[in-house]
């Protein structure tokens, strides 16, 4: 599950940044643009986010990268689904985009093209009030130059941090956009 202190740290971050959840999607739909949730801080403080320029964070001698835009379909062993997008950025963060918000996480591709990537999402109860978080990790390889499949699994948490579900999670995923790494 958490092997280094920085996945630790990225899913003690994320599930803080989970309770932002509920007004960075306000946010997002008075703006009428996307808000990643680890923007909402810098929202919050009246600072417009910028962006850091991306590094390479896959191996340029292989062609196939997750750098950009893909929508995958997710299926899982509960079992639900259905369709999520997932942007992977040049400095090795990634985020799930749920709706009009962004969810944090990790990815790093190997030498052989193989790749994995770690997220965090918040758990609402029906009244929209945080209730835990989840941690997803993901093993994948492309099938194409265009497309990926992975699998992996999830642990439900409360806000305690015991898990109270874990499930498997297999997603095949398209690209949406491509974007070269600097």
């Amino acid at each position: 599950m958490l092997i280094s202190p920085q996945r630790c740290a990225v899913l003690i971050g994320s599930a803080l940044l989970a309770g932002l959840s509920v007004w960075t999607a306000t946010v997002a739909a008075a703006a009428q643009r996307p808000v990643t949730a680890t923007a909402a801080p810098a929202l919050l403080a009246g600072l417009a986010p910028t962006a850091a320029a991306p590094a390479a964070h896959h191996d340029a001698r292989h062609r196939d990268s997750l750098l950009g835009l893909w929508t995958g379909q997710v299926r899982t062993t509960i079992p639900t689904g259905g369709t999520v997008e997932y942007r992977f950025n040049g400095d090795g963060t990634m985020e799930v985009i749920v709706g009009s918000v962004g969810y944090p996480g990790m990815w790093t591709q190997q030498a052989d093209g193989s790749f994995s990537f770690e997220i965090t999402l918040p758990e609402t109860d029906s009244s929209g009030n945080l209730t835990g978080f989840n941690y997803a990790s993901q093993n994948g390889q492309f099938t194409s130059p265009g497309s990926f499949t992975s699998a992996g699994t999830t642990r439900i948490f409360n806000l305690q941090g015991t898990v109270t579900k874990s499930f498997g999670v297999d997603i095949t995923a398209t690209r949406l956009h491509h974007r070269r790494a600097a």
